[in-house]
């Protein structure tokens, strides 16, 4: 098992956790220990967790144990194999209820790569009925 970390659509309750993380074991809210730049961007408004420690907030979220073979879908989700997608890394984490802090994959973006962005940096990415999940994208054009 891998613990995952997620920040934006993937929580529950938001439009793609259903398909990538249901029947997933929930281990609660944690926020990360060091500070990234939430966003959202593009004509979309994807959330966004910008590759930038540093800056930003401390940013809540949900940890999940996701096996290895869910992972793959999750990637090609967050467009891994793409050169402008996100990359899979880990950051240190902690529990809402407190605790040590421990090793989590993140789904990461280089600032790069994060044109047009429409937010300033949150600490906490909540539902936004303006963002249209990928399978809807090219349905609405």
């Amino acid at each position: 098992m891998n613990l995952v970390f997620v920040y934006g659509t993937l929580k529950r309750g938001f439009q793609n956790h259903s398909p990538y993380m249901d029947g997933l074991p929930f281990k609660g809210r944690h926020r990360t220990v060091e500070m990234f730049p939430l966003v959202t961007f593009g004509e979309w408004l994807t959330p966004c967790l910008m590759n930038d420690p540093g800056k930003g907030h401390r940013v809540w979220g949900e940890l999940f144990e996701v096996p290895h073979d869910r992972l793959p879908a999750m990637d090609h989700l967050e467009e891994c194999h793409l050169p402008d997608g996100y990359r899979r890394l880990t950051t240190h984490i902690e529990p809402e209820a407190g605790g040590e802090p421990f090793e989590a994959f993140v789904y990461l973006r280089a600032p790069h790569f994060v044109v047009d962005i429409r937010s300033a940096p949150v600490e906490e990415y909540h539902f936004d009925a303006t963002y249209v999940a990928p399978a809807l994208r090219y349905a609405i054009r």
